[in-house]
């Protein structure tokens, strides 16, 4: 590759990978309970009510996380319509921005071929697939996080006071799309660099920088002061110290696991770079050996790993920022290697057995989909061992693996895309009931919020079978959504099956059900 790209190349580069692998399949997937239909169905009753301050869902205040997630879906909304694939779009706008970035930081510290490989890494990180389809704060996050780590360091090493200004108001606009973890984490990494290579006088004197953090205060402090004004204790209790401070000490034990919880996620997720760890590992060492600019990327990295592996609650959408420094190593690390090594090529031999061992887990375990899934991994497969028999450089080792990991993209958008096209026969019978049959449709000790945005509804819950028997005191009929293991709390009753439907991986756990009366009362 020439040293020099123009823009124009770039752009058509940056915007080719970003469409093959963010846009492909964007309509594919039905919101997953149960968080993304609640950013989705609280964003469409801001924009329905006119009321962008307080989200809501099933009538009930939102406090979990800031506003910024549902004004960006509502602007979506406004534009394409309500749907489950307008309310991705800023999802996948977010990572069009961490991708110029990428590419940015590359340019300015590195080179081109640098910013072009990092950018195919970011593009071919499994977990980077997921958060970008997710209707949830993370890529935008991810996408503030970044822009702030971009201008500090810039306006740290050049002594440029715009860019520390830039740093601050992206930091704003994090804190009003996850909270403080969207400011802790980028000036965590930021001071800890540069007390390193400057020392601690000199780092906290350009960080702490009076007009920056004014301009902090005054983008992200006005929707928080409103929300503690209108709620008082409620809303600082519930958003700062549960959710928040209490979470990460563990006095909320929502999502408790192991210190170690992330390293399977986070290996799993580079599986298509995993062939180069030992070049990777190299690179790291001569970083810390040379106190080279490196280490910034490296301390990036391992930072928000190390922080959320303390946090008592974990959950695995934490650690996305981790990956936009990885994909910069890895793009360095890629385009400074000359021969490839006999050890590359030996993990591949690695990846080749486990790929094998898929094909034929397809054969027995695949029922739906069987054909599909056998050629799909088969080609997944033969690109292992031509990337063995015939790749000499990285350029064509990197286009071979974009191919590998475009057709395990495939797999997995065809994949749920079948599982939407059963679902939806679901919505259709709620659908019916609540608009055409005028039946009151409850949740019975079970909830699915993608029940509430596809049909636009307010869906109560009732606990227990007392709950049932008094509602039905007043009421001739209603209709419950339940999982299939509850149904026998309701043997005694006199009830008609709608439908039954099936999770993301074809297990029939939930029906819906016509409740009439209990046979006792009748």
């Amino acid at each position: 590759m020439k040293k020099n790209l123009n823009v124009a190349t770039v752009v058509i580069i940056l915007l080719s990978i970003w469409a093959l692998f963010f846009i492909t399949g964007i309509s594919s997937f039905s919101l997953f309970p149960p968080d993304e239909p609640k950013y989705a169905y609280a964003s469409y009753k801001m924009l329905e009510s006119g009321d962008f301050i307080t989200p809501v869902f099933n009538d009930e205040p939102r406090f979990d996380k800031p506003p910024l997630i549902y004004w960006l879906i509502a602007l979506s909304y406004s534009l394409f319509g309500v749907s489950d694939w307008a309310a991705r779009v800023p999802s996948i706008i977010s990572m069009l921005g961490v991708l110029i970035f990428i590419y940015l930081f590359c340019k300015k510290e590195f080179n081109h071929k640098t910013g072009i490989l990092a950018i195919l890494v970011f593009s071919s990180i499994f977990h980077v697939w997921v958060m970008a389809r997710a209707v949830a704060p993370e890529a935008a996050l991810v996408l503030f996080e970044v822009i702030a780590l971009y201008c500090f360091y810039k306006g740290i090493e050049e002594s440029n006071k715009i860019s520390i200004y830039s740093g601050y108001l992206s930091l704003s606009l994090a804190f009003l799309t996850k909270g403080p973890v969207g400011v802790l984490i980028p000036l965590g990494i930021v001071i800890i660099y540069f007390v390193f290579r400057k020392g601690v006088r000199d780092t906290l004197k350009k960080v702490l920088n009076p007009v920056g953090i004014l301009i902090f205060a005054i983008v992200g402090f006005p929707w928080y002061i409103v929300m503690l004004k209108k709620y008082g204790y409620t809303y600082f209790q519930e958003f700062f110290l549960f959710h928040n401070l209490y979470r990460f000490s563990g006095a909320a034990r929502q999502h408790p696991f192991k210190f170690y919880y992330y390293v399977p996620i986070f290996v799993g997720s580079l599986y298509l770079w995993l062939p180069f760890v030992q070049e990777i590992k190299n690179y790291i060492k001569r970083a810390f050996q040379n106190k080279s600019k490196e280490i910034f990327f490296v301390i990036w990295a391992l930072f928000p790993l190390l922080f959320f592996s303390i946090s008592v609650n974990k959950l695995h959408n934490y650690i996305l920022i981790a990956y936009p420094a990885v994909a910069i190593m890895v793009g360095d690390c890629l385009s400074k290697i000359g021969q490839i090594r006999i050890t590359v090529k030996r993990l591949y031999f690695g990846a080749i057995m486990i790929e094998a061992c898929m094909l034929i887990l397809s054969f027995h375990y695949v029922k739906h989909l069987q054909t599909f899934f056998v050629a799909g991994i088969s080609v997944i497969l033969l690109t292992s061992v031509i990337i063995i028999r015939s790749a000499t450089s990285m350029w064509r080792i990197s286009i071979l693996t974009m191919l590998k990991g475009f057709c395990i993209l495939l797999l997995v958008i065809v994949f749920f895309a079948a599982h939407k096209q059963n679902i939806h026969g679901a919505y259709a019978s709620i659908h019916y009931e609540a608009d055409v049959e005028k039946e009151k449709v409850f949740f019975y000790r079970t909830r699915r919020e993608d029940f509430c945005f596809y049909n636009n509804i307010t869906i109560p819950y009732l606990h227990n079978k007392a709950a049932v028997r008094e509602i039905l005191k007043r009421q001739d009929e209603i209709v419950l959504i339940i999982n299939n293991n509850d149904l026998k709390d309701l043997q005694d009753t006199n009830k008609f099956y709608i439908s039954s439907f099936a999770d993301a991986f074809g297990n029939k756990r939930y029906s819906i059900i016509e409740l009439r009366s209990f046979v006792s009362d009748s």
